[in-house]
């Protein structure tokens, strides 16, 4: 008996360890920018990496393809969760894989891309402001206006 309860705990070992770990990420994660409005995931941390989550609750196995699959885990809400390496920065095609049916991410914009709708994120540079919102500095161009005045 203790045997069993003993290879149990083992067993549950690496589950809560991964739920601790994510559970302390979390706090330097970001909504990522290609989110569709009120969603908050995927994020992406401060290192580059991707923080994904699905609610799939009678899958047996949920993966994203991401520069490489990932294996996502599953809580006890049904809802599954995977963290990656980090990323290179720029813009990166995904798809969430459900069972082994490729499904674009719910929380996420769809774009065009390989021929077919995919879903997609942003990872930003973090030397470069690039992609930042910044305020044009007036200059000759900005006394003419599309009426002509």
């Amino acid at each position: 008996m203790r045997t069993k309860l003993w290879l149990a705990l083992l067993s549950a070992a690496p589950l809560l360890l991964a739920q601790e770990a994510l559970a302390q990420a979390a706090g330097d994660f970001k909504p990522a920018s290609a989110n569709l409005p009120g969603q908050e995931y995927p994020k992406i941390d401060s290192h580059l990496c991707a923080l994904f989550r699905v609610n799939a609750p009678g899958a047996q196995k949920v993966q994203v393809s991401l520069a490489g699959m990932h294996d996502m885990m599953r809580d006890s809400s049904g809802f599954w969760t995977v963290i990656t390496a980090p990323l290179a920065p720029g813009f990166h095609f995904y798809t969430i894989l459900v069972d082994g049916a490729s499904v674009s991410d719910p929380n996420s914009e769809t774009f065009f891309g390989a021929s077919r709708m995919l879903s997609g994120i942003e990872v930003p540079a973090p030397d470069q402001d690039f992609y930042a919102p910044m305020r044009a500095r007036p200059g000759p161009w900005s006394r003419w206006s599309c009426a002509g005045g």
